[in-house]
């Protein structure tokens, strides 16, 4: 690092990375009272920039300047909806209490989650129910699924995801307490969602968890799950349009723990691309080297070119058949430049394109998919008790959450398949080549496949895939 950097200095230049980003963003928001978003200071690394590029920001919440998507043409294509979820009972009472009273059973395995930042926006939760329901607890049981790998509670940890990076020991304080109610709830294992992972080193500051609660307890990242189910959406995609995986070439967008495994898995699966791009941030240039020996070791024998960025999308992420986006930070792909034909599957949290934008698009002109991944299909449908009190119907209204009955969150699923197949291995780290495999072969076994192509809550239709079939237009 720099004692002084100076306005000419560049923020990745210095060593900045993806989670310093989200650290650095956070606490400029806090300072200086102006919400500075991650994609803000993506795009201007030069910290004169970022400087000049906060001045004129608008303000935290105001809604984004520029007109709506562009009217639907005589061509378009109707996308649906994803519908409320049939199998989903609504609960008003408490279903933590209900499982220690008896009233409902334990679960197998539990899912850590954090509260979105939503609903802490103008202390929307009252102070009562946080200190009742989530910090006196430990955390909010929230759902409970059914599922091929036992019954699966989704605990919400006591910590918005602005607050993730602020101070690690606190977050993994409360991520230990929230392992601890699910232990209490009758967990044998438990994964880490959305940015928990990144946010205690993968795992790493909550492992003594294991041990130190009321019972025996198996933490996982659950990111092995997570690249199978993006190894699944991308063979599936490439299957619906009858595409060789051979004569693609393939972008990974973003070489961490999600981009890295899901490109092991396939090239290990024996799907290889043609071509293989990494693209990452220029301070990631030793980790995009250390990808390539892995991917050698593994059998690859396609060309391997490396592209990096200090932002936004490298033009090789444009000239791709296929982008896997494994990033956490916002919108850093232009829908609207993607190639007709292009194939985007998306794990990143948040998405590393404009949802809004890639719906428009697929609708009006279907010429390109995107599709969000992290989904698994399950063999059955999932039956889900939710719970929704009287103050959080305004935050999340009172219908059953929009989902098919039989999907699942791969993460999710993780804590189950862990709890239940104990000897697929529980990922603390990095994931290992036998965690992934082992993750992706247990659960197709069990009959787990790929999610239905979906994007911000609308399914892709077949008439996408057939029209992309249509114009051959990658070629």
């Amino acid at each position: 690092g720099v004692a002084r950097p100076g306005l000419d200095d560049n923020f990745f230049a210095l060593g900045g990375h993806s989670l310093l980003v989200t650290q650095l963003a956070a606490k400029l928001t806090s300072a200086l009272g102006v919400g500075v978003g991650v994609r803000l200071i993506h795009m201007n690394p030069m910290l004169g920039n970022l400087c000049r590029a906060i001045e004129a920001a608008e303000p935290e919440g105001a809604l984004p300047s520029g007109g709506s998507s562009a009217a639907r043409g005589d061509d378009s294509v109707s996308l649906e909806r994803i519908p409320p979820c049939p199998v989903t009972r609504l609960r008003s009472h408490r279903l933590d209490t209900a499982v220690l009273d008896g009233l409902l059973a334990p679960v197998d395995a539990a899912a850590v989650t954090y509260v979105p930042d939503a609903w802490l926006r103008g202390a929307r939760i009252p102070e009562t129910v946080w200190q009742d329901e989530f910090e006196a607890p430990g955390a909010l049981l929230a759902h409970i699924f059914d599922t091929a790998v036992g019954r699966i509670g989704l605990v919400v940890a006591p910590i918005g995801s602005a607050g993730l990076y602020d101070d690690p020991a606190r977050t993994a304080a409360i991520t230990k307490r929230a392992i601890h109610r699910a232990a209490e709830l009758g967990a044998r294992a438990v994964s880490l969602t959305g940015l928990l992972p990144s946010a205690t080193e993968y795992g790493r500051t909550v492992a003594e968890a294991i041990h130190d609660g009321p019972a025996p307890v198996r933490v996982t990242t659950g990111h092995a799950a997570t690249a199978t189910a993006v190894a699944l959406t991308t063979m599936d995609a490439l299957k619906r349009l009858e595409r060789p995986v051979g004569r693609e070439t393939l972008c990974v967008l973003g070489v961490g723990s999600i981009g890295t495994s899901s490109v092991r898995l396939l090239v290990d699966a024996g799907h290889h691309p043609g071509q293989l791009v990494l693209c990452d941030l220029f301070s990631k240039r030793e980790a995009l080297a250390r990808e390539i020996r892995t991917l050698r070791d593994l059998g690859y024998a396609g060309d391997i070119r490396v592209a990096v960025t200090s932002g936004a999308a490298p033009a090789e992420a444009y000239q791709a058949d296929v982008v896997i986006g494994a990033v956490n930070v916002p919108d850093v792909l232009d829908v609207a430049a993607v190639r007709a034909g292009t194939v985007v599957v998306d794990d990143s949290f948040p998405r590393c394109f404009d949802a809004t934008a890639a719906v428009g698009r697929m609708s009006q002109a279907g010429d390109a998919l995107f599709i969000e991944a992290g989904l698994v299909s399950a063999p059955q449908a999932l039956d889900e008790v939710r719970y929704l009190p009287d103050w959080l119907k305004p935050l999340v209204g009172n219908e059953p959450p929009r989902r098919l009955p039989h999907e699942i969150m791969g993460c999710v699923a993780a804590s189950g398949l862990v709890a239940t197949h104990p000897d697929v291995g529980a990922s603390i780290g990095a994931v290992t080549r036998e965690q992934a495999r082992g993750h992706l072969e247990r659960l197709t076994r069990l009959g787990f496949s790929a999610a239905t192509p979906q994007c911000d809550g609308y399914l892709v239709p077949d008439a996408v895939f057939a029209r992309i079939q249509e114009l051959g237009a990658r070629r």
